[in-house]
């Protein structure tokens, strides 16, 4: 009986050891894509993120660009809850970018391999005709419906 308990403790104290030491890898490991560091700022101090909070679930928006080059319109896009399940919600059919009169779907999600249930974020792309039409503006919207209430982010560069 003594040695079975001696046992479980020693498995116990192994399952520990793994636990922490996987903690320690996942922590010490230095992010170094825009899918994985949302919160830079630009060179010129300009913040390009944008923050709306619901009820349940805050959407946070970066737009990319001037750090990224793309032909295309990319946006980190993430949500945060702790009420069920995020992925529920498609970016591809929930998200369009309004520049002036004009509205444009996104042409890619690329979901991060970091999300999961409650915590969700990856690279949402609008095509290269968007982009132009942003260089040319300078004013445009990204707006997210249908996730408790339709959320807009609006920038404008200078």
């Amino acid at each position: 009986m003594r040695d079975r308990k001696l046992e479980i403790i020693g498995l116990g104290v192994a399952v520990l050891f793994v636990l922490l030491a996987m903690w320690n890898y996942a922590s010490s490991y230095a992010p170094s894509t825009p899918l994985q560091q949302p919160y830079q700022q630009n060179s010129d101090g300009n913040d390009l993120t944008r923050v709306d909070y619901g009820n349940q679930i805050v959407i946070t928006t970066k737009y990319l660009n001037p750090e990224v080059e793309s032909p295309n319109a990319v946006f980190y896009v993430a949500m945060d809850t702790h009420w069920g399940d995020l992925f529920e919600y498609d970016f591809m059919e929930l998200a369009r970018l309004e520049i002036g009169n004009k509205s444009f779907t996104p042409v890619n999600w690329t979901e991060s391999p970091q999300s999961w249930g409650h915590h969700r974020k990856g690279l949402l792309e609008f095509s290269n005709e968007a982009l132009r039409e942003i260089e040319n503006s300078g004013t445009f919207r990204l707006v997210i419906t249908g996730i408790e209430k339709d959320r807009v982010f609006e920038w404008k560069l200078s």
